[in-house]
């Protein structure tokens, strides 16, 4: 008999945990698994969604986007009422095990009465505020309070908590006081036949293919998160030390008109070029002599496994997940997480051909290291443990 799971997700819109979210969609096993996935609202990649999946959506178009009257309602029935919310917009029916992949439905999750699972993709020792608590003005005021109340009294009555990388734990567990050995840490799934496939189409860009010296490339949400406003102090010591090389940035964001701004007022437009979003980031990585990482935090980054899989060497700075990726390898350079922090690593990878050779060398270990074989197996094992537990 097929154990039913429901996954619920806010929107398929563009982002890392979107991207491994259908990449383990497409992996389980469709024989063993009856899947119903929930999304608040339609988004850009709903096409992608495997057609075993029954999808539904909970509205037509995403509440917290509408008039701010609206939102507000939606919010604070989401939090103190949510189930009022899932009587009429949820998904009916039973399920064995019901997953809230991402804020916010973690909400929604007592409602669904099956053996609960919070999928946590952010390292929560970088967050200052709980995400409803940020949007408040007054953060420290009653409302907060009886927000913050709420959320720890939910997160306790967890069956499960997953975590992309081991070092996300600590900073939950600090903010929360879950019970650690309820835990346990399930690294992403990368579909690596398909990046690996789409890596070797052409790149007709002329910025790029016309262009002579070393490529660089940045993937991601041009966004707060990403600190992309270090790429600039990075490019100007580049210059400063006359290393032929440009950087790409493939993606696109809420940012972008500051970050092209940023590199107008420090005349860098021709070191530094937004090529926008895509979806086929692959074929930059594979092509580039090094991938950048920016990131103030990340749980587990999915470009830098991504350059894994493809073995292109990087430099990154220190987020959750990072040491895990690079296993003690040379595979990628972890600096510090300040603003002037890249550019002496990347300087120095770009001037030592020697060192460049070591991290070439054991990022083709590393990838054997982190096949998708083993991360299938134990997403598999996790969900019957969890099913076992029930029955």
């Amino acid at each position: 008999m097929k154990r039913k799971i429901l996954i619920m997700h806010p929107e398929l819109c563009v982002g890392g945990a979107e991207k491994v979210l259908l990449d383990m969609l497409g992996n389980l096993d469709k024989n063993k698994y009856d899947v119903s996935l929930l999304l608040i609202n339609p988004s850009v990649w709903d096409n992608k969604i495997p057609d075993y999946v029954k999808t539904s959506y909970m509205f037509s178009k995403n509440p917290r986007k509408l008039n701010s009257i609206l939102a507000r309602v939606y919010k604070f029935f989401m939090i103190f009422f949510p189930c009022v919310i899932w009587k009429f917009f949820g998904v009916k029916g039973k399920f064995d095990i019901a997953i809230a992949y991402q804020e916010p439905m973690i909400w929604y999750l007592p409602c669904t009465k099956a053996f609960t699972v919070s999928w946590v993709h952010t390292d929560y020792s970088a967050l200052q505020w709980f995400p409803e608590v940020k949007q408040l003005r007054n953060k420290e005021g009653f409302l907060a309070k009886k927000i913050e109340k709420a959320r720890l009294r939910l997160i306790n009555s967890f069956d499960r908590v997953v975590f992309v990388a081991k070092s996300a734990i600590p900073g939950y567990i600090q903010k929360t006081s879950y019970n650690i050995s309820k835990t346990r840490v399930l690294y992403n799934i990368n579909n690596e036949a398909l990046i690996k496939e789409l890596s070797n189409e052409e790149i007709v860009e002329p910025q790029w293919s016309n262009y002579e010296g070393e490529r660089l490339v940045v993937v991601g949400r041009i966004h707060s998160q990403k600190a992309m406003h270090r790429l600039i102090p990075l490019m100007l010591e580049i210059k400063k030390n006359n290393i032929c090389a440009r950087l790409f940035v493939v993606g696109d964001g809420p940012d972008r008109e500051q970050l092209d701004k940023l590199i107008k007022e420090n005349g860098l437009e021709d070191s530094i070029i937004i090529l926008g979003f895509t979806n086929n980031p692959y074929k930059y990585i594979r092509q580039a002599k090094l991938l950048i990482c920016s990131s103030l935090f990340e749980a587990y980054c999915t470009a830098t496994k991504e350059s894994i899989i493809l073995e292109t060497p990087f430099v990154t700075t220190l987020c959750s997940g990072m040491e895990e990726q690079i296993g003690g390898t040379k595979a990628g350079i972890i600096v510090a997480n300040e603003d002037n922090s890249l550019s002496d690593a990347v300087i120095k990878v770009l001037k030592d051909d020697a060192l460049y050779s070591a991290m070439k060398k054991d990022i083709k270990q590393r990838h054997l290291d982190l096949s998708d074989e083993k991360a299938i197996d134990n997403i598999d094992c996790f969900l019957q443990d969890c099913i076992s537990g029930r029955v």
